[in-house]
């Protein structure tokens, strides 16, 4: 999560690095919306329309899914224990968490 942050800092302040990866994005024409944390995943959306879903103990990328087709157009998803709930657009996408 803490992009620019070297390890002597984080050794500073008690903190260890358990693992860094990259989220897939198109460089620089795609930014990450949101992140967010729910039980051992993370989950990462894109102002493309892509969803991204890591797991949180080691980093590695579970699935990505593209809920729309408008870039631009979806909002921040909703997390719950068994579903995401994205809008996109004036549409609501469902995924299962799996």
């Amino acid at each position: 999560l803490v992009g620019c942050v070297d390890d002597f800092t984080l050794d500073r302040h008690g903190l260890v690095r358990r693992w860094h990866t990259q989220v897939p994005t198109l460089r620089l024409r795609e930014k990450i919306l949101s992140l967010k944390q729910q039980q051992n995943l993370i989950f990462a959306a894109t102002d493309k329309g892509v969803i991204h879903c890591l797991d949180s103990e080691t980093g590695d990328l579970l699935w990505s899914q593209t809920v729309s087709d408008t870039p631009g157009q979806v909002f921040d998803p909703a997390i719950t224990a068994n579903f995401i709930y994205v809008v996109s657009g004036q549409t609501l996408v469902q995924l299962d968490r799996k």
